[in-house]
């Protein structure tokens, strides 16, 4: 068994309870790491796309009886500079208002307020924040009156070029020396796919908000939805086996119009009026039948039925 955890809980405490009980773990390493710069220049890919680029690329390093593998996601680094851009530049936009406003009738110039008003707009874009130096130089003051901003202004910082090189990247710790680099990353991986499931399933199963206040309630309210993931991820790992590594979300969303219905009309047998009825399936779609075969099942799994109502 192999306990897998991402950077919010792999702290040094929990890190030192997994080796003191030897159990074996991959985990997100936290803080600095031992690659550099040059590292980047020289990974190994273990994914591509189906048009033939690169997907995910590592680098591999021991250090004290451990595998440290730093990975870069083409997926992630796209996500994470378009989040740096968008904070970036909604930023930068809200301080030019504040600027613009220092000359303008009725927006606030008091020296005070316009520290709080930047000091909230560092809390909402952290990202941006780090980036970007910003000055607020006060005008002269008078004895008795509120203090005035006179200008607003601000530079970037040198030198965050080298940290956005980084984007993308991230580094996994494990004590499994057998594992190949594409088995370390595809474990960790796991992780998204399980957050991923739960989420779907607590939605679809009504598993989320939990009413219950007794602890037996709760305990079984909750076996149900880890009943249901072990479900979910033979369907999953059946799929990736055949090549198709969709997530349930998609599986369901695909399937979700092949439905079975329930056709209701009027036959008129031996001067009678009879209320008849026939369940049949609708016929699957070409992506249907792909899972369906897949899975090893029938595309009709039910038969055609007729019967008279009461």
């Amino acid at each position: 068994r192999t306990v897998v955890m991402d950077a919010g809980i792999a702290t040094e405490g929990n890190l030192a309870f997994l080796r003191e009980r030897k159990w074996q773990y991959i985990v997100v390493n936290r803080g600095s790491h031992i690659f550099k710069p040059e590292d980047l220049h020289d990974m190994t890919v273990i994914r591509h796309d189906e048009k033939g680029e690169t997907q995910v690329e590592v680098k591999r390093c021991q250090q004290a009886g451990e595998t440290l593998l730093l990975c870069r996601s083409k997926g992630r680094v796209a996500k994470e500079t378009g989040m740096r851009s968008r904070q970036e530049t909604n930023f930068l936009d809200r301080l030019e208002y504040y600027r613009q406003g220092l000359s303008q009738k009725g927006h606030t110039k008091n020296y005070a307020k316009i520290l709080e008003m930047i000091g909230r707009l560092r809390e909402k874009y952290p990202g941006a924040s780090k980036i970007y130096d910003v000055e607020v130089i006060p005008g002269k003051h008078t004895p008795g009156k509120v203090v005035q901003v006179e200008n607003i202004i601000w530079k970037r910082r040198p030198g965050r070029e080298q940290d956005e090189i980084w984007d993308g990247c991230y580094v996994l710790k494990t004590n499994r020396l057998d594992l190949g680099d594409r088995e370390i990353w595809e474990t960790y991986t796991m992780l998204t796919r399980i957050e991923s499931a739960f989420r779907s399933l607590k939605a679809s199963l009504g598993l989320r908000p939990n009413f219950h206040q007794k602890e037996l309630r709760a305990d079984a309210h909750l076996f149900i939805s880890v009943l249901a993931y072990h479900i979910l991820h033979i369907v999953e790992w059946k799929l990736r086996k055949r090549g198709d590594h969709r997530r349930w979300e998609t599986i369901k969303q695909i399937l979700s119009t092949h439905q079975r219905m329930t056709l209701e009309f009027q036959e008129k047998k031996h001067q009678q009026i009879e209320q008849c009825f026939i369940r049949l399936c609708s016929k699957p779609d070409v992506d249907q039948k792909m899972i369906y075969h897949s899975l090893g099942i029938r595309d009709m799994p039910l038969p055609r039925k007729q019967f008279i109502g009461l």
